[in-house]
């Protein structure tokens, strides 16, 4: 078992280094003689595993019914054949059955396809505002530590609610170019969730030490 997933892990690696069409040492029938990825190369796999699958299953019945036509009579022959076609019939169920019900789930599921990342550039000025707001959060966090005073806890979270909102920021300017780019944008929609939810909780919090704060 070590030894298949080392060969997976290698085939994979091989693949992503090369990004370019792999000779097959061993030809498939009726497919590629090269791939461009694991994806592809296992999906020739399993298509050649349900051609074998289903000749060996037809096989099968094949004998049995000849077993079947020869028994003579000999009832013991005849219910081992019968048995062999049902196991054949149900391995072919099996077989087709759960393509099918993959298709019909998802026609993507049956689609093995490799993903390959999409870069995503990030200015340095946008960069640059988040290192710096969260680095205030940061003084202002050691100094809360060394003195704990309401004035050091406003300041801390005047510094975390900057953060917050620079993440804001910067997530719903990603977002509108990862739409316009077409790229996926759950990720970016997440952050957004919880930089609007941590910029709510920071500022109630706010509210209520300011309330505490001598006049």
């Amino acid at each position: 078992m070590k030894a298949l997933i080392t060969i997976l892990f290698l085939l994979i690696a091989g693949f992503a280094v090369a990004q370019q069409p792999y000779p097959l040492s061993v030809p498939i029938p009726d497919a590629p003689a090269q791939v461009t990825d694991p994806a592809e190369y296992i999906r020739i796999i399993y298509q050649f595993g349900l051609g074998i699958g289903g000749l060996v299953a037809m096989a099968r019945i094949i004998y049995a019914a000849i077993v079947i036509m020869t028994a003579a009579g000999n009832t013991s022959k005849i219910s081992d054949a019968r048995d062999m076609i049902t196991q054949a019939i149900f391995g072919l169920v099996l077989l087709f059955g759960a393509t099918l019900i993959l298709y019909t789930i998802d026609p993507k599921l049956i689609k093995l396809e490799l993903v390959k990342p999409v870069p995503v550039s990030v200015p340095a000025a946008t960069t640059n505002a988040r290192r710096d707001t969260m680095q205030e959060a940061d003084r202002a966090q050691k100094e809360y530590e060394k003195d704990p005073t309401i004035g050091n806890k406003i300041k801390l979270l005047d510094a975390q609610l900057a953060a917050f909102k620079q993440i804001l920021a910067e997530a719903e300017k990603n977002l509108a170019e990862a739409k316009k780019a077409g790229r996926s944008t759950e990720q970016l929609e997440l952050n957004i969730e919880n930089a609007r939810r941590g910029i709510e909780r920071t500022e109630k919090e706010l509210a209520s030490w300011e309330s505490l704060r001598p006049l």
